[in-house]
């Protein structure tokens, strides 16, 4: 799993070195928006567009694309950047969006932005889009991914047109 690099260049070695055991390789990508600039940013500062990145990184090679440690919006944002740049398997492990997530435990006095079902009903939307994997990082915890194990389909059949819950 390359992520969490410091920048292109890392993650590119990262990837090669990855690429190079012949194991399924995915590659993950931090997103973001800055307050100055309406564009999708990857990593915590780089002046670089997920698309960019995307061009850029995914010829060398990966199985599985994931966007992991961004905001919900950004994370909703990036499935459709994934979505042009990449047929491929794609994945998404949002934040909830707190302030809290560096601290050692949770701090009950910091209030998660989105609720369970909210995040049930953005992940149906992601599943909509071609997204087959779906988890959670900083503040998505046990109540979330509970009943996304209820909700979401167990398996997209190949060549299926994307799901839709009735």
């Amino acid at each position: 799993l390359v992520e969490s690099t410091g920048g292109n260049t890392q993650r590119k070695w990262v990837l090669e070195a990855c690429l190079s055991t012949g194991l399924p390789t995915w590659v993950g990508f931090r997103c973001r928006f800055d307050e100055s600039d309406s564009n999708l940013k990857v990593g915590y500062d780089s002046d670089v567009t997920l698309g960019e990145e995307l061009e850029d990184i995914m010829t060398l090679g990966g199985s599985v694309i994931n966007v992991f440690h961004s905001s919900l919006e950004a994370t909703s944002a990036a499935v459709e950047v994934v979505r042009k740049h990449w047929q491929g398997p794609a994945g998404v492990y949002p934040e909830a969006d707190r302030t809290d997530y560096t601290l050692k435990w949770r701090d009950s006095g910091v209030p998660t932005r989105v609720t369970p079902d909210d995040y049930v009903e953005l992940a149906l939307g992601w599943v909509n889009q071609g997204v087959q994997i779906i988890g959670g990082c900083c503040g998505i915890e046990l109540e979330y991914i509970r009943p996304l194990r209820d909700a979401l389909p167990t398996h997209i059949p190949n060549g299926s047109p994307p799901l839709s819950r009735s």
